[in-house]
């Protein structure tokens, strides 16, 4: 946890079983709470998904619009496809 009680994220996600670091992607760009709801629908659908920056109290003083949803490049295409399903109206 961090110094808010906050989560962090596994840090396992961030090489791969070489130890190569892992390449990722930005699928979405999203509120604060859309971000978080996308990446969970992600992960439930097997996609490591995470949200960056994941601490949103960092930003009290200059506000950010957006948040990323970050996917592994391996996992980007079918993130692509469930995000622009889960945004069509």
């Amino acid at each position: 946890m961090d110094r808010h009680g906050n989560q962090r994220p596994d840090d396992s996600h961030d090489v791969n079983e070489g130890g190569e670091p892992v390449e990722v992607a930005v699928v979405a760009s999203l509120l604060w709470e859309e971000a978080w709801l996308m990446a969970g629908r992600l992960r439930s659908e097997g996609i490591a998904a995470v949200v960056s920056p994941n601490d949103y109290t960092s930003y009290t003083y200059t506000p950010r619009r957006t948040f990323e949803v970050v996917v592994r490049n391996d996992q980007a295409a079918e993130a692509t496809r469930i995000v622009a399903q889960l945004a069509k109206p």
